[in-house]
């Protein structure tokens, strides 16, 4: 079939009047999918899906319509399908059904697999443009239509709900490549305003160097505060996996808990801490103590409802307003190396079937996440929460501490009780006790 047009492109022109090369956007975007799924195995399913993810571009009618689009002519509010052709090429390629799969979800969201995305792939898979699209990326680009058929980790076979999440953490590092590639691209190449550039290693030096200012004091609730706080420091030292935290109100749990986090990320290569509390105001709090050791606001990234409330838009220069403008962009992916966040935002996006609320998933993987007042957590949803942080645990290279300032609260919740988790104060119950200021009967 031939073409008036040549080369293809993915996107229409930015500030720059440039428009971005078909071939440059699949490659880019495999690339970024892959190295945020390598984490948990899913890289080369993460590569091919994000390879193809946007083939039916190519179509002659797409192409057309972006020219158009640029041109401000009036055209459909969306333009042709460019999701079947990719799913077509996986199908043909005897790919794991994931990559079509996965290609199908990546504008519109996560749908059943049978009622969901088999029943839309019958109903587009012999219109004519997935068909033209393939022929025309065969003409234009043809290496980038051959790829070996991706592997996938073998624990995906062992349980029902293993794929599923794995699909799930696999869809979140493909629509964070394509909306991170597709940001840079209309940005012309200016700075992103993304990331920190801070390591969990340097954020353990300034911890240690804040520690090390603080002058001891006596009494009872700071002989219970240092007791804590080297008690977190020894169990940091383990291996990753589940940990439970129970402290007493006014027990340094607050610190503590970051320097167990900070100590144990360096030691395992982790890669950022997410602190999910259930309440706005204590969500403030904890991060307002961050900010104050590590004395760098792009340290930690506070996401929730309130966040931001009082702060303006601006360049991304350093100044409140350029925070500000980090924060927004940050909380899209939760790219910082602390996150302070509701369990809501955390288990929203955990479950979620939809791009945005899944685009920061991904970045879970190999890292600390700790459930602060985790007796607070849903009675009714217990059971599904504490399954997606055991599958983080043992698949994905994260560690889940769950923390409480209530005791006995992990004893009288039977979902806390059937947990295989490591205590990380040997017998808090002391504890308690010392700090203990009223007595209830």
């Amino acid at each position: 079939m031939s073409r008036s047009w040549r080369p293809l492109y993915a996107h229409s022109a930015n500030e720059r009047g440039e428009r971005q090369l078909l071939s440059d956007h699949l490659l880019n975007v495999a690339d970024l999918a892959r190295r945020s799924a390598d984490a948990f195995g899913g890289g080369e399913l993460a590569f091919t899906a994000g390879l193809w993810h946007d083939v039916g571009k190519a179509d002659p009618a797409w192409q057309r319509y972006l020219l158009e689009s640029e041109a401000g002519a009036r055209r459909p509010s969306t333009g042709p399908d460019h999701k079947c052709a990719g799913v077509l090429l996986a199908e043909e390629a005897d790919q794991p059904w994931f990559v079509g799969y996965l290609i199908h979800a990546h504008h519109g969201g996560l749908a059943d697999p049978r009622t969901g995305f088999r029943a839309w792939l019958e109903q587009k898979r012999d219109l004519p443009g997935p068909r033209h699209a393939l022929d025309a990326l065969q003409e234009e680009a043809p290496e980038l239509l051959r790829q070996p058929a991706a592997r996938t980790p073998s624990h995906l076979t062992r349980e029902s709900l293993a794929a599923e999440f794995f699909l799930r953490m696999t869809y979140s590092a493909l629509v964070d490549a394509d909306s991170l590639d597709t940001e840079a691209h209309y940005l012309g190449g200016a700075p992103v305003g993304r990331g920190s550039g801070l390591t969990l290693t340097e954020l353990w030096g300034l911890y240690q160097a804040f520690h090390a200012k603080q002058k001891p004091s006596q009494g009872s609730v700071n002989a219970v505060r240092r007791e804590v706080h080297d008690a977190c420091l020894r169990a940091a030292t383990e291996p990753t996996g589940v940990f439970r935290l129970a402290v007493p109100t006014g027990g340094g749990k607050t610190r503590s808990a970051m320097a167990f986090a900070l100590r144990h990320g360096v030691e395992h290569g982790l890669r950022r801490v997410i602190v999910a509390v259930p309440f706005t105001t204590i969500t403030q709090q904890t991060a307002r103590v961050y900010r104050g050791i590590f004395g760098d606001d792009r340290a930690v990234l506070e996401h929730h409802s309130a966040a931001g409330e009082g702060t303006g838009a601006g360049e991304d220069d350093g100044s409140p307003a350029g925070d500000a403008v980090w924060q927004r962009l940050a909380a899209e992916n939760w790219d910082a190396p602390i996150v302070v966040t509701t369990t809501v935002q955390l288990f929203e996006s955990l479950f979620s079937n939809r791009r945005g609320k899944t685009q920061k998933l991904h970045n879970l993987a190999k890292s600390v996440i700790i459930l602060d007042e985790a007796q607070a957590l849903p009675a009714g949803l217990l059971s599904p929460i504490l399954d997606g942080l055991r599958r983080l645990t043992e698949h994905y290279g994260a560690t889940a501490v769950l923390s409480t300032a209530t005791q006995p609260a992990f004893d009288l919740i039977k979902e806390f009780r059937e947990v295989e988790a490591r205590e990380i104060i040997p017998n808090p119950s002391h504890h308690f006790e010392a700090l203990r200021r009223v007595e209830y009967e």
